[in-house]
């Protein structure tokens, strides 16, 4: 049950940033500049991380900023996501760390060694997320958070 919770925030950021669409998103353009890593996690599902871009994207294209979207049209999707939603990677962020403390909370006094890694490595990749928004590169800290949900994801699958 205490997985499911952790969903909960997800959930409630796809809904904020989703708008009504009309096109579909590029499933090409989509891929274009995330990580292999991240694609890779994200292919596996219809929702979660790939269902938040594929909002964004759409987002994006319904704006009026002509930039953001030649920017997505020429492959570089999250460059254009953070000229539209220049806080993405923020709220992202805020939302894996949510997810995270539920987990590490649902474990307990448990040991879990291999599990608590994972954590691990989704804290990191936040904390990577974090300083590549202190200096500005805002595309990368996107992609940083994006990795941690789509771990955490994973990790969240894995338990249920």
């Amino acid at each position: 049950m205490r997985p499911f919770i952790a969903l909960v925030p997800i959930a409630m950021l796809a809904l904020a940033c989703d708008r009504q669409t009309t096109a579909p998103a590029d499933e090409t353009s989509l891929a274009a500049t995330l990580s292999a890593e991240a694609v890779t996690a994200m292919s596996a599902t219809d929702g979660g991380p790939v269902s938040l871009l594929r909002r964004l994207v759409q987002g994006v294209r319904e704006s009026d900023n002509a930039r953001a979207k030649a920017l997505i049209d020429g492959g570089q999707m999250l460059q254009g996501i953070v000229l539209v939603f220049p806080n993405a990677a923020t709220r992202i962020s805020n939302i894996v760390r949510s997810g995270l403390d539920h987990t590490r909370a649902s474990l307990g006094s448990r040991d879990a060694p291999r599990i608590r890694n994972v954590l691990d490595e989704i804290a990191g990749l936040l904390r990577q997320s974090a300083a590549a928004q202190d200096v500005g590169r805002l595309a990368a800290a996107l992609d940083f958070a994006l990795q941690a949900d789509a771990r955490l994801e994973r990790l969240q699958d894995y338990l249920r």
